[in-house]
């Protein structure tokens, strides 16, 4: 059982990173005007979602097996920050900016849940 936990944990550190690279490689890409393919443009922003079912499921096991109850919120508000920044980012660029800082706290919140969860198990 706590394999698992840490397994949730280190898919939803893995996802967070990607999701946050995709986050900073398209403006990097905009701006140096690197041409992309018809098929890349049109489909970039589905990648979001994908990063979102990924994290949703790591959140939902890390979530659920995690001794703290403090953790599970941190888990869930950054996700849902994350999740609703990604919703809403075709509408305003500052949800650009949520977006990377939500996809960094959720980051955070696995490290922090992960090395409690290896601290218990040692003591």
């Amino acid at each position: 059982m706590r394999n698992w936990l840490k397994s949730s944990d280190s898919v939803g550190i893995i996802a967070s990173v990607v999701c946050l690279l995709h986050c900073l490689m398209l403006p990097v890409l905009i701006l140096f005007r690197v041409p992309m393919s018809h098929w890349l443009e049109e489909y970039w922003h589905a990648f979001d979602f994908v990063f979102l079912g990924i994290g949703f499921v790591a959140v939902l096991y890390s979530a659920r097996r995690t001794p703290f109850t403090w953790m599970r919120y941190f888990l869930w508000f950054s996700f849902a920050a994350l999740a609703a920044s990604i919703t809403l980012k075709h509408y305003e660029t500052i949800f650009n900016t949520i977006a990377i800082v939500a996809a960094l706290i959720l980051i955070i919140a696995h490290i922090i849940n992960l090395r409690h969860l290896t601290c218990a198990v040692k003591h």
